[in-house]
């Protein structure tokens, strides 16, 4: 094989590497925020309740600790909530208030809402039928589907909802499965339930979903609790957690598979390099008769495998971005952008990994006798 196909083959085995490295990296970088936002798809992660709340709540499986039933946060603390976090990281506030009311001589919990909030923040909400539209509506409600069997009812049906002297006539427009205590209660706006309950611009608690984890998400809560007055923000530690958990795990596959990859393709163009110091000996040995010293001798073919390695990355870079873009596409619906990032760091990668797998090759190079070589022995 000549001198040119030798340099081809070391320049796409650094390309094979850097492509890799660069789709991945570009992955970890540009998938951070689409995978905090499906994990926050598994519902919110800050808590926000009267201080001293002592009835218990949850969401889902979990539970979360709870709210007093004695204590009430005013709605105005949801506007100051959606203003304290940045557009780009809020993901939805769910403020709800809780009521017990009979239906027909069966008492059961009425939820209030803002099932627009609800739908961003608890996607895996199952609704057979309809979603209420209407945010102010006050005569529209969502049954849990065990509710809805110890009550025989279905959607359509219209029932009488009373506490105390409050009486209301509510259609079920839809039957709602989550898994959690949802299914066990009968859901509508905050508005039917500040109606039913008498107590106008009040809510229990609220949930707010936010883009943040760690120390971020800490943060946000704490500004949170200093702007809503008598209020108290948590963070979801069980969901928090698992989130960074998740995160993390993503990062060290990356790096893992990284390195196997790119040690692979060290070992390949060491091995090409170490062909090519083979066959030119009688070179290498000539040069050493005219007087040329060691160090030039490495700098040759140092400077050979930089040129090599600037190849190899910038190929694999732009291979990279585009197998990244795919991917992206065809997991999250939307073309990962390119990170400019990533162009340095995988060109210094290729550097690194061309630069050390030439060592071997040049201490070989180094070692070849002029004398015999040239004699042809």
């Amino acid at each position: 094989m000549n001198r040119c196909g030798r340099v081809a083959i070391a320049i796409l085995a650094v390309a094979v590497g850097a492509t890799l490295a660069a789709s991945l990296l570009t992955i970890s970088m540009g998938v951070e925020e689409a995978a905090e936002r499906e994990l926050r798809g598994y519902g919110a992660n800050i808590l926000v309740t009267p201080r001293d709340a002592v009835l218990q709540v949850g969401s889902g499986d979990l539970g979360f600790g709870s709210v007093a039933g004695g204590r009430r946060l005013s709605e105005d603390s949801l506007t100051a909530i959606e203003n304290i976090v940045p557009k780009d990281s809020l993901v939805g506030v769910t403020p709800y208030l809780f009521s017990i009311a009979n239906v027909g001589s069966s008492p059961a919990v009425v939820a209030g809402t803002r099932l627009d909030e609800v739908r961003k923040v608890n996607p895996w909400w199952s609704v057979e039928g309809e979603w209420i539209e209407d945010q102010d509506s006050i005569t529209e409600v969502m049954v849990g589907k065990n509710l809805a069997v110890n009550l025989g009812a279905k959607q359509d049906d219209v029932l009488t909802i009373s506490r105390g002297d409050n009486n209301m006539q509510v259609k079920i427009v839809g039957v709602v499965s989550t898994g959690g205590s949802e299914d066990n209660q009968i859901i509508g706006t905050l508005r039917l339930a500040q109606t039913l309950a008498g107590e106008p611009d009040s809510v229990h608690m609220v949930w707010v979903s936010v883009l943040a984890q760690g120390d971020d998400l800490e943060r946000v809560a704490q500004m949170i609790e200093k702007q809503v007055p008598g209020g108290e923000a948590k963070t979801v530690s069980q969901l928090a957690q698992s989130e960074e958990v998740v995160l993390s795990r993503m990062q060290f596959i990356t790096i893992l598979v990284t390195f196997l990859v790119l040690s692979a393709s060290g070992l390949g163009v060491m091995c090409t390099m170490s062909t090519s110091v083979m066959e030119r000996r009688r070179e290498i040995g000539l040069l050493k008769a005219l007087g040329a010293e060691d160090r030039r001798i490495s700098l040759l073919y140092l400077t050979e495998a930089s040129l090599i390695g600037l190849a190899g990355g910038a190929a694999g870079y732009i291979v990279g971005t585009v197998l990244a873009a795919l991917i992206g596409l065809q997991i999250y619906g939307a073309m990962l952008p390119p990170q400019p990032s990533v162009l340095l760091i995988t060109v210094l990668i290729s550097l690194g990994l061309v630069l050390a797998a030439s060592i071997v090759p040049v201490r070989s190079a180094l070692r070849v006798e002029s004398a015999v070589v040239l004699k042809g022995e």
